[in-house]
């Protein structure tokens, strides 16, 4: 798993110089990455260059969407295909005091039928106040 990860950093890199150079950037980067866990200073990490964008997508294992309707399932899927946890939330919290209708949204198929065919490393899966129906469970097993 590790040589694949670093194989893959190796062919993502762009910018120009020796190999040594860039070996020598990307241990350097990984070894940051690692001490970087909170998800706020990922993001913040990930737009300081396009090659660290990259290096955050293939090294986050966690991902929080704090809105179901604010990315597509096959967007994120397709930016971090490492995944081990995902923690969606769907409706807002005013559905819980009743101020919004019933049958508003926040399902969960679409996404889980993403996850099942993209998220291959997923261990854990938090879904939030979204509708999740007989069928699309038996979609994750």
């Amino acid at each position: 798993m590790q040589r694949s990860l670093n194989n893959e950093l190796r062919s993502s890199m762009v910018r120009g110089g020796s190999m040594m150079d860039n070996e020598i950037a990307e241990e350097a980067l990984e070894c940051v990455m690692s001490y970087v866990n909170d998800p706020r200073d990922r993001s913040v990490v990930s737009q300081v260059c396009k090659q660290w964008y990259r290096i955050d997508a293939l090294t986050r294992k966690h991902v929080t969407v704090a809105f179901c309707y604010t990315i597509r399932p096959a967007d994120l899927t397709r930016r971090f295909k490492r995944l081990e946890s995902l923690k969606l939330k769907g409706k807002p919290r005013a559905y819980m005091f009743n101020l919004i209708s019933e049958d508003w949204g926040a399902y969960a198929r679409p996404w889980i039928t993403e996850i099942s065919s993209s998220c291959l490393c997923l261990k854990s899966l938090h879904l939030r106040r979204m509708v999740v129906k007989d069928d699309d469970l038996t979609m994750l097993v």
